[in-house]
């Protein structure tokens, strides 16, 4: 017996209903920054029970800017006092924090930002992606309060078995004004490595003080 076109088309309908359906993503805020305090917030329920990939791409972009950086340990000397160069260096290449906690770093399981463990974690994962890797090298490590920062003021995140894609905007803060953009991600989960297949600026503005 074959099916009538009422039955196909109440089937079809179904389908597109379904919770589980593939076609269907939702979109999931992973932080957030309120109004007009710009208090920030970390889904930590979603972070908790994410697959270590997800996981993993969280703690790359960790990296990009900070979460509410407070740090924990008195700063220290990064250079040599008797460096020939000393005296045409700023304060931000003469000490780096000893410790720095961040409020998404901490939620993939990290507690200092920057350190070998949460760089190590990541590069297991995009092992095969040379350009992650360089921009590893340009890990974020600014707290809350420095006047040169770059910070997360929201993040998004669609997930399915394959690909990841992640919405996310980022301001980088200055003396004299700040730089907002916004981002659009997509990651592919390959066996057990990731690579992103997309980078993309959706959005950027500028403002003086």
């Amino acid at each position: 017996m074959r099916p009538s076109r009422l039955m196909i088309s109440l089937l079809a309908a179904v389908l597109l209903i379904l919770p589980g359906y593939a076609g269907a993503q939702e979109s999931t805020r992973i932080l957030w920054r309120d109004e007009p305090r710009q208090q920030l917030h970390i889904n930590r329920d979603y972070i908790n029970s994410s697959p270590e990939h997800i996981r993993a791409i969280l703690a790359f972009l960790s990296t990009r800017a900070g979460t509410a950086c407070q740090q924990t340990e008195p700063n220290v000397i990064a250079v040599d006092l008797n460096d020939p160069d000393l005296l045409e260096m700023g304060l931000a290449d003469l000490f780096t924090p000893a410790k720095l906690a961040c409020e998404l770093t901490a939620g993939v399981g990290y507690d200092d930002q920057c350190s070998e463990e949460h760089i190590r974690f990541v590069k297991k994962w995009f092992r095969r992606d040379a350009a992650i890797f360089q921009e590893l090298d340009s890990c974020a490590r600014a707290a809350a309060t420095d006047g040169n920062r770059t910070v997360f003021d929201l993040l998004e995140i669609e997930a399915d078995a394959a690909a990841v894609t992640v919405r996310y905007t980022i301001t980088q803060w200055n003396p004299f004004g700040t730089k907002t953009e916004s981002f659009s991600d997509r990651y592919e989960l390959q066996y057990d490595t990731l690579q992103r297949t997309a980078h993309e600026i959706v959005d950027s503005n500028m403002a003086r003080f």
